[in-house]
């Protein structure tokens, strides 16, 4: 029963590939080693300086190539461009693993891998141009054409590892000819046939192949959770060979897995899948407008890496700030989400904004004054009496609130913590204390938009009385409160679609903008799609939550 449980256990949301992920450096560059990569670590140890350098070089240039494309697709000199932004770790790390002798079977969108193999990118853009069929001699480079039909090039890998097995250039011991194939697709992909013949043939036949997805998060305008009831690595299992998890976004943890996977193959060991779990940060391609199916969350300033909070003196400014946002996003008549704090600077903007704004969802929004129900001073609060104020279960709102680790019995600890949480307090405490009343009461009946009003229960922050104040004073508005969840409702209550609240997998609401979450969060695979933008924050700071959604989000339900 729990290898059952542990098959189907659901997909992380965006930012958290969960405990098998293999990872070896933080996003900010720390060399870490998880409980993941401990038969992975080992690959790495022998690369020298100058082998950084090379690896951080190819990430520059690469990138680089993809943003003169796009600016080249943008002045009409090629016409289209897929960009790898965002997936250029994914593809380095796995290209630079490869052996001379070791053949590479492409999507259209590899052009990292390309640069990896000596391909020169004017071949790409000549291609893409269409001014030729790509421009290099596939033999030469072990690099096979670009494909463009989804998934097929995983048929054509597999057939030709079969090739390579029956040819006697696998396990052979010979290091100089033992070679293997890497066939990449995308997470799209793996919805289609043509993978799931492949991963049969290659299973049945033993052949030398990886299968390297890049599970950029998105087929086209599809989440995971329209593909996927599992993570996709574990559908290896199933068809009888091994399958990983890598950071997609950590070069050094992909090298060391696609290594790893290669040098299997090479012996004759056989098919492999390796996920490399990254995101794609722009369009699936020039002629995609990502806006129209994914969520924007702006950083607030004050907050993680943000600058400009100085500039911002009242929730005026900060209103403001946030129309300007939406405005720079181009988005049409939005969405608005907002949560805490937020929750009043989205009633703010939809208050100002009145005919800018196409629907309102406020969860626990502050911003309102009831004598009779005093919202607690949480500037007064020690950190270890945030657990229960947040959460109807305060000890699972302890391990959110310490991203699964630390004691806040512990001195030091809190000593960390406070330094943490000074800045996006201090930002906070511009807007809300001594109490949270900035006006917004008699701004109220401004708003005009359809508006979907959440509290928990258990709301010890502010009183769920707050919901009915809200209510009375928005025109078109509702109230769900749920049950068994605290201020944090949205973390506490993932997988609640109650009374029409609106619903989308996990990575439909992915979050832009460098906001901290904790490691150990994994939400329901088709959870609550307010709560993921909440599961991705840890520390009282990313409470206050501003989220913007294009109004035809196709993953939202039409009962709002």
């Amino acid at each position: 029963m729990s290898e059952m449980t542990d098959i189907t256990a659901p997909t992380p949301a965006v930012g958290d590939g969960g405990p098998d992920m293999v990872q070896l450096l933080t996003p900010e560059g720390q060399r870490v080693a998880n409980a993941a990569a401990a038969d992975y670590a080992h690959y790495v140890e022998d690369l020298t300086d100058e082998d950084m350098r090379g690896l951080y070089r190819d990430l520059v240039l690469i990138r680089r190539v993809d943003t003169e494309a796009t600016a080249l697709q943008r002045q009409g000199e090629l016409g289209i461009w897929a960009s790898l932004l965002g997936q250029e770790a994914a593809q380095v790390g796995s290209g630079r693993a490869m052996k001379k002798q070791d053949y590479a079977f492409p999507t259209y969108r590899e052009h990292g891998v390309a640069w990896c193999r000596g391909v020169d990118p004017l071949n790409l853009l000549g291609l893409f141009r269409g001014v030729n069929h790509g421009g290099w001699d596939p033999n030469e480079k072990n690099f096979h054409l670009y494909t463009i039909v989804i998934g097929a090039q995983t048929l054509h890998a597999t057939g030709y590892a079969m090739g390579i097995q029956r040819d006697g250039a696998v396990g052979t011991g010979d290091q100089d000819r033992d070679a293997a194939v890497i066939a990449y697709f995308g997470d799209g992909a793996t919805s289609q046939g043509d993978v799931s013949e492949s991963f049969v043939f290659a299973a049945v036949n033993n052949a030398p192949i990886v299968f390297f997805c890049q599970n950029n998060q998105w087929a086209i305008s599809e989440p995971n959770d329209r593909q996927t009831r599992i993570p996709l690595y574990q559908r290896a299992r199933g068809f009888g060979f091994p399958g990983v998890r890598v950071d997609g976004n950590d070069v050094l943890a992909v090298y060391a897995v696609t290594k790893h996977a290669l040098e299997e193959a090479r012996s004759g060991q056989g098919p492999f899948l390796v996920e490399a779990w990254t995101y794609r940060m722009g369009s699936h391609t020039t002629s995609d407008d990502p806006t129209k199916y994914r969520v924007s969350a702006p950083l607030l300033p004050g907050y993680g890496r943000s600058e400009g909070e100085e500039g911002l003196r009242d929730m005026l400014d900060v209103t403001l700030h946030a129309l300007d946002v939406m405005e720079k996003l181009k988005l049409k008549k939005p969405i608005i989400v907002g949560h805490s704090m937020g929750g009043m600077i989205a009633a703010e903007m939809a208050a100002i904004a009145h005919t800018e704004i196409g629907k309102l969802c406020l969860l626990a929004p502050a911003g309102l004054w009831l004598d009779d129900h005093p919202i607690a001073d949480i500037f007064a609060k020690l950190p270890y009496e945030l657990p229960p104020l947040l959460f109807h279960d305060a000890e699972a709102g302890r391990r959110i609130l310490t991203a699964g680790g630390g004691d806040m019995g512990d001195i030091e600890f809190l000593k960390q913590f406070l330094v943490m949480n000074a800045r996006r307090l201090g930002m906070a405490g511009k807007l809300l204390f001594p109490i949270p009343d900035r006006g917004l009461a008699g701004r109220l009946y401004r708003i005009t938009a359809k508006t979907l009003i959440v509290w928990g229960k258990k709301d010890l922050l502010i009183p769920p009385v707050y919901g009915d104040a809200f209510k009375k004073a928005i025109s078109k508005s509702k109230v769900v409160r749920i049950a068994k969840a605290g201020h944090a409702v949205g973390q506490e209550k993932p997988a609640r679609n109650k009374n029409g609240i609106p619903r989308a997998a996990d990575t439909s609401c992915t979050v832009s903008g460098s906001l901290n979450r904790p490691a150990s969060t994994k939400p329901a695979s088709r959870s609550h799609w307010l709560s993921t933008i909440m599961c991705k924050s840890s520390c009282i700071g990313p409470f206050s939550m501003v989220v913007v959604l294009p109004l035809n989000c196709p993953h939202l339900t039409p009962s709002m």
